[in-house]
C-alpha cells in the first residue's frame, strides 16, 4: 500500500455500462487526496456520456485517444459545442451541465480532474426523472400529459448509445473551453524529453486546475523541484517512471508507476520522476492552480554561495565551485547512468 500513489483500474468506485466505462480515485480510495480526484473514462463508438454537472468541483479532461463532441449550457442558456480530439484539453466550470459523445468509429478515452477530492455528480437522467410532470408541462409550455412519460428512476443512464455518431457542431468560433494542448510549442525541449504547459497563460478559462504535458526519453529525469502554490496529481500514460516524495519531518516514499497508475504530492513537497528502462514515458501532470508555480533545484542551489552549502551540507570548502549556477530550472535532463538506481 502507498500512501501516494493507486493503480486506477483496481478501484471498486466504476460505473460500467453497454457503452463503456468510468473509474474514479477519489478521497475515498486514495486518502491523500485533498482537493483533487481523478477519473478514466472509456466511450464505445456510438456512446454518449450523458448530460451532467458537477455541483462541487470543476473539471479538466485530456483526450487520450479518438475523438468526442461537447456540448456546455453556460448560465442563460448559452451553448457552447466543440470537438475534441486527442492530445486535446477540455475545462468545464463547476454547476454547469456538459455531455461528451464519442463521434469516432472506434474508442475514445479520457482521463478526467476534478478540483474536488469527493467530486460530486448531477446527471439529467435521474435529476429530471424526480420533477413532476405538469412542472415539466408548464415549463416548456406544453399541452398537459406531454411529460407523463417522466417517472422517477434509480441508477442514471450515465453512459448511453445514441446509435450513430453525431458529427460535432462547432458553434463558437473562439472554443474557450477547449484548448488543442499537443498543438502548441513545448516550453522545453531537449535530450531528455519536452514539456507543454497547460496553464491559464495559454489557456484562459482555465480556474483551479492546470495540466503539463511530460514527455521523458531513455533514461531521463525530472529534476527534484516542488511547487510552492500547487498540489500534482500525475497520470501515467505510457511507460514507467520512479518517484520520490519527501515530505515535512523528513518521510520518503519511493514509488514506481506504471502506465495507468497516479500519484499525488501535496503542495510544495519535494519530489523527482524519473524513467525506468529505456523509455519512454508520457505523463499527464494535473495541479490544483491554474498557474502552477515551479522551483527545481538547479536554479536553488546556485541562489546560495559555496560558504553558505559547505557549511549546510558540512562539505570542504569549494566543493561547489564545480556545480554549474542556472538562473533558471533545468527542469529536464537527459539522467546519468551512474545515478541509476
Amino acid at each position: 500500500m502507498s500512501t501516494h500513489a493507486y493503480t486506477v483500474e483496481s478501484s471498486a468506485a466504476r460505473v460500467e455500462r453497454q457503452g463503456g466505462v468510468r473509474v474514479d480515485v477519489t478521497a475515498d480510495q486514495l486518502p491523500i487526496l485533498d482537493g483533487m480526484a481523478l477519473a478514466t473514462l472509456r466511450l464505445d463508438a456510438g456512446a454518449v456520456r450523458e448530460p451532467h454537472w458537477h455541483p462541487n468541483a470543476a473539471e479538466l479532461s485530456y483526450c487520450l485517444e479518438g475523438s468526442a463532441s461537447m456540448t456546455i449550457v453556460e448560465s442563460g442558456g448559452k451553448r457552447v459545442t466543440m470537438s475534441v480530439e486527442a492530445g486535446d484539453l477540455a475545462f468545464v466550470p463547476p454547476g454547469l451541465i456538459h455531455h461528451i459523445e464519442n463521434t469516432a468509429a472506434r474508442v475514445t478515452r479520457f482521463v478526467v480532474c476534478f478540483s474536488n477530492e469527493r467530486y460530486e455528480d448531477l446527471n439529467l437522467s435521474t435529476a429530471m426523472s424526480q420533477m413532476p410532470p405538469p412542472v415539466l408541462d408548464s415549463a416548456f409550455g406544453v399541452g398537459a400529459g406531454t411529460f407523463d412519460w417522466v417517472r422517477p428512476v434509480g441508477d442514471p443512464a450515465f453512459i448511453a448509445r445514441t446509435g450513430s455518431a453525431e458529427a460535432s457542431r462547432l458553434n463558437d468560433p473562439t472554443v474557450h473551453y477547449r484548448c488543442r494542448l499537443e498543438h502548441l510549442e513545448p516550453a522545453l525541449k531537449n535530450a531528455g524529453g519536452s514539456v507543454i504547459f497547460g496553464r491559464a497563460d495559454d489557456f484562459p478559462v482555465l480556474d483551479g486546475l492546470a495540466m503539463y504535458s511530460l514527455r521523458m526519453n531513455g533514461e531521463a529525469v525530472r529534476e527534484p523541484h516542488w511547487h510552492p502554490n500547487a498540489a500534482e496529481l500525475n497520470y501515467v500514460i505510457e511507460g514507467s517512471v520512479r518517484l520520490t516524495i519527501v515530505s515535512p519531518g523528513g518521510g520518503v516514499e519511493t514509488v514506481d508507476l506504471d502506465a495507468g497508475d497516479i500519484s499525488y504530492i501535496p503542495k510544495a513537497y519535494f519530489h523527482h520522476i524519473e524513467t525506468l528502462g529505456d523509455g519512454p514515458a508520457h505523463l499527464a501532470v494535473f495541479f490544483d492552480h491554474e498557474q502552477p508555480g515551479d522551483n527545481g533545484i538547479s536554479a536553488a542551489l546556485s541562489a546560495y554561495s559555496d560558504p553558505v552549502l559547505s557549511a549546510v551540507f558540512g562539505t570542504p570548502p569549494g566543493t561547489f565551485d564545480a556545480v554549474p549556477d542556472f538562473e533558471e530550472d533545468v527542469l529536464l535532463g537527459p539522467g546519468a547512468e551512474s545515478g541509476k538506481p
